[in-house]
């Protein structure tokens, strides 16, 4: 049972640590809430536009703005209890690989040093079962393969709707949640594949099962 995650959004608050330098850049006051998409267009005091991609790509460059990003609520504990229950667990980003010996300094500061991050922009092309990812291109291009792909909810995947082989996540807790009730529908189903992987899933439901009774809600995080 092999589940990906990505880390911008869904481990890592890229977007809480990119607007305070946008806004005292120019001026602003962005919130999160107004990134609705990668290349959002911002308009300018001057009357000219950038776009929150412009402005991001070079700060993920830079070290102390990739290890200065505050981790998600929940994403440790979750990381931690997939990579017990499923026999892989991998981190997959599109983040530059200029930012890899950042990013591995940063899973350090969490305890996470042990999932090497995979660095490539077309995720769907990677062997696994479930995908759990913030950004729609992603979501919807793993979910054509017929795949689960569990989108986490941020203001910029909104328009991302659910269907069989997406579901929207609010929150670690109800990722885990998601994950949990795929398993029990595709083992009723008796899709074979993943009755490839029956030993792993059982040990996947019984973990998760547990997991979720005990889990805290969101805000309790370490």
């Amino acid at each position: 049972m092999r589940i990906l995650m990505d880390i911008d959004g869904v481990l890592a608050d890229q977007v809480e640590a990119a607007l305070p330098v946008i806004n005292a850049r120019y001026g602003l006051e962005l919130t999160r809430e107004d990134i609705r998409e990668y290349d959002q267009v911002i308009e300018l005091p001057d009357g000219s536009t950038t776009t929150f991609g412009t402005e991001i790509g070079p700060l993920m460059h830079s070290r102390a703005f990739v290890v200065g990003m505050r981790m998600i609520e929940g994403a440790v504990r979750g990381v931690h209890e997939l990579g017990k229950a499923c026999s892989e667990t991998f981190l997959a980003t599109s983040r530059p690989e200029a930012a890899a010996d950042a990013t591995q300094e940063w899973l350090s500061r969490y305890n996470l040093s042990a999932y090497l991050p995979l660095y490539i922009d077309n995720k769907a092309a990677v062997p696994g079962d479930i995908l759990i990812d913030d950004a729609p291109h992603q979501v919807e291009a793993w979910a054509a393969t017929g795949r689960l792909a569990i989108v986490f909810d941020q203001p910029w995947n909104r328009g991302v709707e659910e269907g069989e082989f997406i579901k929207r996540a609010v929150g670690w807790r109800q990722g885990l949640a998601r994950a949990w009730d795929w398993v029990k529908q595709r083992e009723r189903e008796g899709d074979v594949t993943y009755l490839h992987y029956s030993h792993a899933l059982r040990k996947l439901n019984e973990e998760l099962d547990g997991l979720l009774a005990k889990y805290p809600e969101e805000g309790d995080d370490e």
